[in-house]
């Protein structure tokens, strides 16, 4: 038995730190384009990149490219979006963060905006416990802003997508 134990823990320190391979992280809903697209200017500002629908109310949530005040565009200002974690620059971590806060959080208040409210989802993973966030505006279920995590400074997407335990903020 305590052979077996070994073996399997040797199986997951390796595979937790490279996390699920990037086609079986969920991603943007199947909309068609992608976060690296806007940046690139390949799509313009209204493009839609991403929609779920929330655990939490049941709002359909929908990402754009935006421009430098909400969507793709603002959040990426101060957390990139394409991240190069595993040597392959990707968008996947990013998406997958925000399905995961969309599917398992919760509202948690009320944005910094008018009209708008926060969603958090808390993970763990073998480093620490955190939350991700995103302030989504009421009337159209625009998300503003998005951030992967409370420590400052600390903007890593790839941490939350792969985190072994998703679940609703406290």
């Amino acid at each position: 038995m305590k052979v077996a134990l070994c073996v399997l823990v040797g199986v997951l320190s390796v595979a937790v730190p490279a996390g699920p391979a990037l086609a079986n992280l969920p991603g943007g809903g199947g909309v068609g384009h992608t976060p690296a697209q806007c940046l690139t200017g390949a799509v313009g500002p209204y493009t839609l990149v991403g929609q779920w629908k929330a655990a939490a109310n049941g709002k359909t949530i929908s990402l754009y490219c935006g421009d430098p005040t909400k969507g793709v565009l603002h959040i990426d200002e101060s957390h990139p979006v394409v991240e190069n974690i595993t040597g392959t620059p990707t968008d996947a971590y990013f998406l997958a963060c925000l399905y995961y806060v969309f599917h398992f959080g919760r509202v948690i208040g009320t944005g910094n905006t008018a009209g708008s409210h926060v969603y958090s989802m808390e993970y763990s993973n073998s480093i620490n416990s955190d939350q991700a966030r995103a302030v989504v505006r009421d009337s159209d279920g625009y998300i503003l802003t998005a951030w992967p995590n409370t420590y400052v400074g600390d903007f890593n997407w790839y941490a939350c997508a792969v985190a072994p335990d998703h679940h609703r903020a406290p």
